[in-house]
């Protein structure tokens, strides 16, 4: 039996051998898909989202970002630099019409995303030397590294929609305390 809520996924199993021959298979694909699987009790397994804030997002931005957003998983992607670059291409194409407006919130994570955007070989291709948006520095780095530099701007991404999104609340709060 399957329920699902806004946060989690519960499975209940109807015997303690369907438990032991499904969990193993299940906390391996969950952890692919970045879910972890907590333990209710012998029969019950709710399945948890890693990280909450791609819950939060997705459920915020354009379906086909969405999928993609719930895709971008560390592990399940590592390696995959070309997948997680256009991956950034595409969030940056939604983030940049609301680049004012995530100014106003956060100068610095709007300003880092775009930075790296323009200058890590995702926008423009930055690692051809002579070629005018050539950096030494991004040229010059490991997969590894690069890899890394592309998860801490999805990581920026992602806070930066959760700001954009506190646009609402804090609209509504303003409204309030202008009658003050």
């Amino acid at each position: 039996v399957a329920m699902a809520n806004e946060s989690h996924i519960e499975l209940r199993y109807a015997t303690a051998t369907i438990h032991d021959a499904f969990v193993p298979y299940l906390n391996q694909l969950m952890d692919d898909l970045g879910f972890v699987c907590a333990p209710v009790d012998p029969h019950w397994v709710s399945l948890v989202p890693k990280d909450s804030r791609v819950i939060e997002v997705a459920g915020r931005i354009p379906q086909e970002l969405s999928k993609k957003c719930f895709t971008y998983i560390h592990r399940s992607m590592a390696g995959n630099i070309d997948a997680k670059r256009e991956f950034l291409r595409e969030f940056g194409c939604y983030l940049e019409p609301k680049r004012k407006t995530l100014e106003g919130f956060n100068k610095t994570i709007s300003d880092k995303i775009f930075s790296m955007l323009n200058n890590a070989n995702i926008r423009h291709n930055n690692v051809i030397p002579g070629d005018k948006n050539y950096k030494a520095v991004i040229a010059g780095m490991s997969a590894d590294d690069l890899e890394r530099l592309y998860d801490s701007t999805y990581d920026l991404c992602l806070t930066a929609c959760m700001l954009l999104d506190s646009s609402r609340a804090t609209c509504a709060i303003s409204a309030v305390e202008a009658k003050f």
